[in-house]
C-alpha cells in the first residue's frame, strides 16, 4: 500500500512538471525558438532555468518520497540455545544485539552469577522465545548472594526499554542463596519501562518481599500482557520510588502508568516479611509515592491469601484507575483505595466478579460464582461463562482460556497426585507421580492466609511414584489450606482437621 501511495504521489509531481510545461507555452511566449529578439530571447531563457529547476526539484523529490519512507534501521539480532548461556550473558551485559532469542524449546537456561545476574544491560533489550517453538524456553538463576534484592535482571540507565516475550521464568533458586527479583531498576535509571508478553512467571517467592518487579527510578512504567503468575510472594509489582508526598502535600508523581491486560495471578502468599501486594506503591514514614495511570482489564485473581496490604496498593494516582471485565475470587483484602488526590477522575470498577473475603465498597455488577474448567492445572477457563459477559462483549477475566493458540496458553508439567483422608484427624496419606526431576515442597496455611507449617520440606526429587504420611496430630482443629508444588504446578486444597 505504501509503495502504490508513493508512486501516486511521484506521479502528481510528474503531472504538476507538464502543466509547468504547458503553462510555459500558453504564458505569451513563441512557439518558435529561433526568434532573436533580444527582450524575448530573455524571457525564454528565465523560463528555461525555472523549468530546468522545476525538473531537478521533481527528481530530488520523487527519489526522496520513493526511498525514504521505506528505508528503517534493521534491529540486530541473535539466537541462544541452552548451551549457550555464558555467551547470551556477555552479549547482554555488552549491549552487541537489540534482540536475544531463547531458540531451545522448553530447554531450561540457568543463568549464573553471585550476586545480580545480570547487574547491567548494556543497552535496551528484547528477550525472547525464538518464533514457532512447542513449548516455551525456562530462565531460572543459580546465584548464591544471599541480598534481598539480588535479581535477574538490573537496568540503571535512563531511558531504558527492556522486552520480555514468551518465556517461561523460575524463581526457583537452584542454589542456596536467595530467591531473586526478576527486573529491578536502580534510582539511576530515569523513565525506564518493562513490557512483558505471553509469558508464565512462577515461584517468586524473595524473603524481603521485593517480589518479581522493583523499579526504584521515577517516570517508570510497567505494560504486562497475556502473562500469567503463581505461586508467588511479596510485593510483585512494586513501585519503590521516593518522594515528599503526603495527605497534605501531593503535587509529585513519581510513577508513569501500569497496565495488565488478559493476565492470571494465581496462588499469591504473604511474604515472609509481610508485605504484599500485586501492585505496590511504596510508602515510608507518611513519604508516598504516586502513580499516573492504572488500567487493569481482563484479568483474573484467584487465591490471593494477603492479610496486610490490598491486592492493589494505590497510594495515591493523579489519572484514572481503571479496573474492568475482571475476576477477583478467593482474594484475601479487596480494594479500600481512597485516593487523596482530588483533581483525579474517580476510580472505574466495572463488570467484575468481586469475590472478596471483604468485600469492597462499589457496585458488584456479576453475582454468580464462577466455575473453573481445571484450577490444578492453571485453566482459569469459566465452564458458566455465559454468566460473565463484560461490557466488550467479551468474557471477563484472562479471555486466553478462550482461543485456540497454544503459544499464550500457561502449560505446565503434568503432576497427578492425591491427598487423603479429608477430614485428617492425624496422618494425612500423600500419593503423586512425578514426570521428570522437580521440586516438592508442601506447606500449611491458616484461613487468613498465614503461615502455619511446612509439611514437605522443599527438595529435588528424581521421576517416579511417591508415597509420603504426614503427621498433624500437633495441629488444632479447623480448616487450613494446604498447598502442594510439584516444580511450577502448584495446587492449594481446603484441608480440615478434626481429632
Amino acid at each position: 500500500m505504501k509503495n502504490i501511495e508513493i508512486f501516486q504521489e511521484t506521479k502528481n509531481i510528474v503531472n504538476l512538471t507538464n502543466i509547468i510545461g504547458v503553462l510555459s507555452k500558453t504564458n505569451n511566449q513563441p512557439s518558435n525558438p529561433i526568434n532573436l529578439n533580444p527582450k524575448i530571447m530573455k524571457q525564454n531563457s528565465t523560463f528555461l532555468n525555472f523549468q530546468l529547476k522545476a525538473i531537478v526539484i521533481t527528481g530530488f523529490l520523487s527519489c526522496f518520497l520513493l526511498f525514504s519512507p521505506i528505508s528503517s534501521e534493521a534491529q540486530t539480532s541473535k539466537e541462544y540455545t541452552v548451551s549457550q548461556v555464558a555467551e547470551l550473558l556477555a552479549d547482554l551485559k555488552g549491549g552487541l544485539f537489540d534482540i536475544y532469542e531463547l531458540s531451545t524449546s522448553g530447554g531450561e537456561y540457568v543463568l549464573p552469577g553471585t550476586g545480580s545476574v545480570i547487574d547491567s544491560l548494556g543497552r535496551n533489550a528484547i528477550i525472547r522465545a525464538k518464533a514457532g517453538l512447542l513449548s516455551k524456553p525456562i530462565v531460572s538463576a543459580s546465584g548464591t548472594s544471599a541480598s534481598s534484592t539480588a535479581s535477574i535482571f538490573v537496568i540503571f540507565v535512563p531511558d531504558f526499554v527492556l522486552k520480555l516475550e514468551g518465556i517461561e521464568f523460575n524463581g526457583l533458586n537452584t542454589n542456596t542463596g536467595s530467591q531473586p527479583i526478576l527486573v529491578r531498576s536502580t534510582t539511576t535509571a530515569l523513565n525506564c519501562s518493562v513490557t512483558i508478553k505471553n509469558c508464565f512467571i512462577h515461584d517468586f517467592n524473595n524473603v524481603a518481599g521485593n517480589g518479581i518487579i522493583r523499579l526504584e527510578a521515577t517516570s517508570s512504567s510497567i505494560d504486562i500482557q497475556e502473562t500469567t503468575f503463581n505461586n508467588c510472594s511479596g510485593r510483585m509489582l512494586f513501585f519503590n520510588t521516593q518522594d515528599g508526598n503526603s495527605t497534605t502535600q501531593i503535587t509529585t508523581v513519581s510513577n508513569k502508568d501500569i497496565t495488565l491486560k488478559n493476565c492470571t495471578f494465581s496462588n499469591i502468599v504473604n511474604s515472609v516479611g509481610n508485605a504484599n501486594s500485586v501492585i505496590h506503591y511504596k510508602s515510608t514514614s507518611g513519604v508516598w509515592a504516586k502513580g499516573r495511570n492504572a488500567t487493569i482489564d481482563h484479568c483474573t485473581f484467584y487465591n490471593i491469601s494477603l492479610t496486610s496490604d490490598e491486592v492493589f496498593r494505590f497510594r495515591m494516582m493523579s489519572g484514572l484507575v481503571s479496573i474492568t471485565n475482571c475476576i477477583f475470587d478467593q482474594v484475601g483484602l479487596s480494594l479500600s483505595f481512597v485516593n487523596p488526590d482530588l483533581t483525579a477522575p474517580p476510580m472505574v470498577k466495572d463488570y467484575c466478579y468481586l469475590g472478596f473475603a471483604v468485600p469492597p465498597t462499589g457496585t458488584n455488577t456479576i453475582t454468580t460464582a464462577p466455575i473453573y474448567t481445571n484450577v490444578a492445572t492453571l485453566n482459569f477457563g469459566l465452564t458458566n461463562r455465559s454468566f460473565f459477559v463484560g461490557s466488550d462483549g467479551l468474557t471477563v477475566g484472562d479471555t486466553r482460556y478462550y482461543t485456540s493458540s497454544a503459544s499464550i496458553s500457561p502449560l505446565l508439567p503434568k503432576a497427578e497426585f492425591h491427598v487423603y483422608p479429608n477430614p485428617v484427624s492425624q496422618f494425612l496419606k500423600l500419593e503423586y507421580k512425578l514426570q521428570s526431576y522437580t521440586l516438592v515442597k508442601m506447606d500449611l496455611y491458616n484461613l487468613n492466609g498465614q503461615f502455619v507449617k511446612n509439611l514437605i520440606v522443599s527438595e529435588f526429587q528424581n521421576t517416579g511414584n511417591y508415597s509420603k504420611s504426614i503427621d498433624i496430630s500437633t495441629l488444632e482443629n479447623g480448616s487450613y489450606f494446604a498447598r502442594l508444588t510439584l516444580g511450577s504446578s502448584s495446587q492449594t486444597i481446603k484441608l480440615v482437621v478434626t481429632k
